[in-house]
Parts: structure tokens; sequence; C-alpha cells
């Protein structure tokens, strides 16, 4: 690869299905949502205090098949990419796990969350929904 050359990076993240139509409302209503993770390093470098992914980063969803396995695969079509999204950072929890602005969250998150790190916090991708790709 000659050093005039880019690669192209994406994230390729599982959200379950639960959370899902939640999700995509609370993006549309706050223009961003943010989903739970205790995978810190992924996204940030504590000792550098710096971001390992670049915001701006596409992002495709694939919804899992946790919960509801029928409901997944009939609605979000289980094992596709059915959604895109551009990524925003990596955020700490609180010392509770949770996110300092609840309204970024998926509405179920609230009722099912256990503590976590952090949080990665995506936008709307270009049209919202990638076209189904098998994974």
């Amino acid at each position: 690869m000659s050093k005039s050359s880019s690669v192209a990076r994406a994230l390729l993240c599982p959200v379950p299905c639960g959370h899902m139509d939640d999700a995509i409302e609370t993006c549309h209503a706050q223009r961003r949502v943010a989903f739970g993770s205790d995978r810190e390093e992924m996204f940030y470098d504590a000792t550098k205090d710096e971001q390992r992914i670049k915001e701006g980063t596409h992002v495709l969803i694939y919804v899992s098949q946790s919960g509801d396995h029928d409901g997944a695969a009939k609605k979000h079509g289980a094992g596709r990419v059915t959604y895109d999204a551009t990524y925003l950072g990596w955020k700490r929890a609180d010392s509770q796990g949770k996110h300092s602005e609840p309204l970024l969250r998926p509405a179920l998150a609230h009722d099912t969350d256990t503590a976590v790190r952090g949080f990665w916090e995506v936008s709307h991708g270009g049209a919202g929904a990638a076209t189904p790709t098998p994974l």
C-alpha cells in the first residue's frame, strides 16, 4: 500500500433487539444515542487520555438476538447489518455506571441497565438504515 493510500475503517457493533426501536426514537429526538459497554479499552485509551476511534467513523449496527430471537429476525433482519450511524465518541460512566445524560439512552435501558464502564455515542448515519448485508 502506498503512503498516499488511506484505509477506510468502520465499527461493527451489536445492539440488543429490545433496545433498537427505542434507540432509533432516541436518536431522532436527541440527534444522538448512547450504548453502554464495559469494553472501554476498545474505544478509549485511559493511559493517554484519548479516544481510540476517530469521531466521524462509520458504524455498522446489527441487531443481536438477545431476548426475542424470532422478533429480532423478523423485524430487524437478524444476522445482517441493518443500521448505520456516525461515531461521536466514548464517554465514561458516572460513579454508579450510568450515563450523565439519561435522555441519550434508549428508553428500555432505563429499566434494564446494569452498571457499565462507559458509553459509545452515535448520530444518524447517511440514510439512517443500511442496505441489509449478511454477516
